[in-house]
């Protein structure tokens, strides 16, 4: 799967998954959040906690999300 069908089958499952799992948020801010979402899986490139938002939406429909991308990660001077 490339960066666009995953991004697509994103969308497909956020709906799915917010309709069977409700959960008290705002509608405008939830919508930005996805786009904003999907728009980087489009780009192939999240961080972790993006991907650590992502991730459940996969697990739920039986997809493993780390078998078609990874988390960038995050270089530091330390």
């Amino acid at each position: 799967m490339n960066n666009t069908e995953l991004a697509e089958k994103y969308k497909v499952l956020a709906m799915r998954y917010e309709e069977e799992n409700f959960t008290d948020c705002g509608f405008k801010g939830a919508t930005e959040q996805q786009e904003q979402l999907y728009q980087k899986l489009l780009t192939g490139k999240v961080s972790r906690k993006e991907y650590a938002l992502i991730e459940p939406i996969f697990s739920y429909a039986g997809l493993t999300l780390g078998d078609y991308i990874k988390p960038q990660k995050i270089l530091g001077l330390f």
